[in-house]
């Protein structure tokens, strides 16, 4: 049976050598330094960790380490995706028949995304900007929305295509009565009248 290397000592004892780095050949491993380096690897089986979890870096263009679910016929995976200037996006990606991912609270679902990318559930808030928007309900400004098609109840809708219940247009406010002030009646500053009958 083969120990390793030994040393005798100056009285002649024999002891064994042994690789507390454990990145010696041929040396046997100090069972201390063994069990430390095991007691720092995670279990597969769980566990808590005690630092971040790191994956190797990527460059350009490069699709990072993936984490992974799988279940009979779907699955899901989370990556980071960098593209040719190097900026990274974090990619939820599905699998196979899975429907969406959700956000969900304790266990309870509060919102969904379907597996063509539409959202589900609801949008707390109101927008500061709403540009190239197809609705910007309830919005605060609506000025920067040169291409909105529709901004009801937008505060201010200067450029809007279709402003119902706007409070002003262009900064004018709009009023509507259903008779005619007559020739000669003074008017408010900055107000557009609308008669109708």
């Amino acid at each position: 049976m083969a120990f390793g290397p030994m040393s005798v000592g100056s009285e002649g004892a024999f002891s064994l050598i042994t690789d507390q780095t454990l990145t010696k050949e041929n040396v046997a491993a100090d069972a201390k330094a063994a069990g430390d380096a095991l007691a720092k690897k995670f279990d597969k089986t769980g566990g808590t960790l005690s630092g971040p979890l790191k994956f190797p870096s990527i460059g350009k263009s490069a699709t990072s380490r993936k984490i992974g679910w799988s279940g009979e016929e779907d699955g899901a995976e989370v990556y980071l995706q960098t593209d040719a200037a190097g900026r990274g996006t974090l990619i939820w990606n599905l699998l196979g028949a899975a429907s969406g991912f959700s956000l969900a609270l304790n266990g309870a679902v509060k919102s969904w995304f379907g597996r063509d990318g539409s959202f589900h559930g609801s949008v707390v808030g109101k927008a500061e900007a709403a540009g190239t928007a197809d609705s910007a309900t309830r919005a605060a400004s609506a000025a920067s929305a040169d291409t909105a098609a529709n901004a009801t109840n937008a505060k201010s809708a200067d450029l809007a295509k279709n402003a119902t219940t706007a409070a002003n247009v262009g900064g004018y406010s709009i009023q509507s009565r259903t008779s005619d002030p007559g020739a000669g009646s003074a008017l408010t500053s900055g107000v557009v009248l609308l008669v109708y009958e």
